[in-house]
């Protein structure tokens, strides 16, 4: 492979990569694309537990995290749903929408891998897997990539390694390194869509999902809310309310600060009609334990759990008024504190990573031309829904252009 010229290389074999990759090569480019691990697109098959959402018709600023919000937006407007839909679409794979979601109709995560794959082959593109990159520097006009299969020039590089999360899927980081070996900062980066570890016993409980409302708190102060289905496991909490909020939860760890979520198990009634509804129970099952008393309010462990933490037990004909306050504000505020992401091994994404004004809007290198930037390695990540794979497929194409 020694002393091979392309127009275009592209480190980094993932969604933004090969996108990246298909965008210049449909446009008449000389295209290598290099990726350090046996095949392509591994990430990407386990998007969506494996059905691979890639896009959400709901589009807009709130949906991605960034300190550059006009600039996501702004790329939205060139590469957005629409045409990626329609780029499948041409590929062969129509999308199917559920509740927004926009899944391939197979709703298997292969079919967008394989129609990607076989677009790259009719290119000509040439893939290189299994390769080491040592270095990347820009020598007059040309960049010069040294790996351990060779060294290679190209007109252009584009830089699309993804960031730390999932790292046995290849993203293990490196591409940080790049960047700053071409003068780039990167700013500070924790786990996002992670479950979150926490303090407490909950092995009684583990295993539970219940529909919540929930508050990220931060030494007291209420910084956020979601809702939805809660997933409590053994070490904390998991579940798409929870990976929501988690990058807040972790830069807010990061700066040392106490972090915790308070949940409401029955987000669908007030306080006050949850007291009636505690205390219309007394006149038919004062002879009932506590626990079976409350049957059918929540999961009976959770109810177990919250008595529990009240400090309440024996019949329910001996609860009082202050046991009837504590229960209800464990079930309408339970307090859990957050000790720590879960880590990049089990986060779906990066937050964090190079700042979008280090490019323009050409996702081209503001301190070296013709170097250009996509996908998890910059500062954005998204919500949960598709957003994350939108953000690789608009950089990567719009980089490519």
């Amino acid at each position: 492979m020694n002393n091979m010229h392309y127009d275009t290389a592209i480190i980094g074999g993932g969604a933004s990569g090969m996108m990246a990759a298909i965008t210049a090569a449909r446009a008449g480019a000389d295209v290598v694309l290099f990726e350090k691990g046996e095949r392509i697109g591994k990430k990407l098959l386990s998007t969506g537990n494996g059905k691979c959402n890639f896009t959400n018709t709901m589009q807009d600023a709130s949906c991605y995290r960034t300190g550059h919000p006009a600039f996501v937006m702004s790329a939205l407007e060139r590469f957005g749903k629409d045409e990626l839909i329609s780029f499948f679409d041409e590929l062969g794979v129509p999308a199917k929408i559920k509740n927004g979601y926009a899944y391939p109709n197979s709703e298997t995560a292969t079919s967008i891998l394989d129609v990607m794959r076989f677009e790259l082959d009719r290119l000509g593109v040439r893939v290189v897997c299994d390769v080491k990159i040592f270095s990347a520097k820009k020598k007059g006009e040309v960049f010069e990539i040294n790996t351990d299969k060779g060294r290679i020039e190209s007109g252009r590089l584009i830089i699309a390694t993804g960031g730390k999360a999932a790292p046995k899927t290849g993203s293990n980081g490196d591409g940080y390194k790049l960047a700053r070996s071409f003068g780039h900062s990167i700013t500070p980066i924790v786990p996002s869509l992670v479950p979150l570890e926490c303090e407490g016993d909950f092995k009684g409980i583990a295993g539970v999902r219940v529909d919540v409302a929930m508050k990220l708190l931060s030494d007291g102060r209420e910084l956020c809310t979601e809702e939805g289905q809660l997933q409590i496991t053994d070490y904390g909490l998991s579940g798409i309310p929870v990976f929501q909020l988690s990058r807040i939860a972790g830069y807010e760890l990061k700066e040392g600060k106490n972090v915790e979520i308070a949940i409401d198990y029955i987000p669908e009634i007030s306080g006050e009609e949850l007291i009636e509804n505690l205390k219309s129970r007394k006149k038919y099952k004062e002879c009932l334990a506590c626990v079976d008393a409350l049957a059918g309010l929540l999961n009976k462990k959770l109810i177990s759990y919250v008595l529990k933490k009240a400090h309440v037990n024996g019949k329910y004909g001996a609860i009082k008024e202050d046991d009837f306050k504590r229960i209800c504000d464990i079930i309408k505020g339970d307090i859990i504190k957050v000790s720590a992401p879960l880590g990049f091994d089990r986060a779906q994404t990066t937050a964090g990573g190079v700042p979008l004004d280090e490019i323009d809007d050409g996702f081209q290198s503001l301190k070296v031309p013709g170097l250009y930037f996509c996908g998890e390695l910059l500062d954005v990540d998204g919500r949960c829904g598709g957003y994350n794979l939108q953000w690789a497929f608009t950089s990567g194409h719009l980089a490519a252009k």
